[in-house]
C-alpha cells in the first residue's frame, strides 16, 4: 500500500488528512485567500463576496457567502474597488534587515 506522509509519527488518519488542509486554509494557489467584502458598481449596487481570481481581460471572479460565483467587469467597479484591486497587485514592501550596532 502506498501512502502519503505528512510528517506524523503515530498518525490518526483523520488528523493527517485534515492538518494540511487546515494549515493551508489561508492560502489559495500561493496567495492569501481574499476576505469577504462589499463590492460596489458605478450605479451603487453592491454584493458581499470574496475575490477568487485577479483581473483577467478586464473581469474579476468573485464568490458570495452562499457559494454562487460571478464575473464582474472591472470597468464597472467603484473607485474604492479599483483601489482595492490595485493594492493587491502592488508588491508588499520589503522589510529592511535589522542592523546590529556594536
Amino acid at each position: 500500500m502506498v501512502g502519503i506522509s505528512f510528517g506524523c509519527m503515530k498518525p490518526s488518519k483523520l488528523l493527517c488528512l485534515v492538518a494540511p488542509i487546515l494549515l493551508g486554509a489561508t492560502t489559495l494557489f500561493g496567495t492569501e485567500v481574499s476576505p469577504m467584502r462589499s463590492w460596489t458598481d458605478l450605479q451603487g449596487r453592491s454584493i458581499y463576496a470574496r475575490l477568487l481570481a485577479p483581473p483577467n481581460e478586464g473581469v474579476i471572479k468573485i464568490e458570495r457567502e452562499d457559494g454562487q460565483v460571478f464575473n464582474l467587469n472591472v470597468a464597472r467597479l467603484s473607485q474604492a474597488d479599483l483601489d482595492y484591486l490595485r493594492s493587491l497587485a502592488e508588491p508588499a514592501p520589503a522589510e529592511s534587515p535589522s542592523v546590529l550596532t556594536l
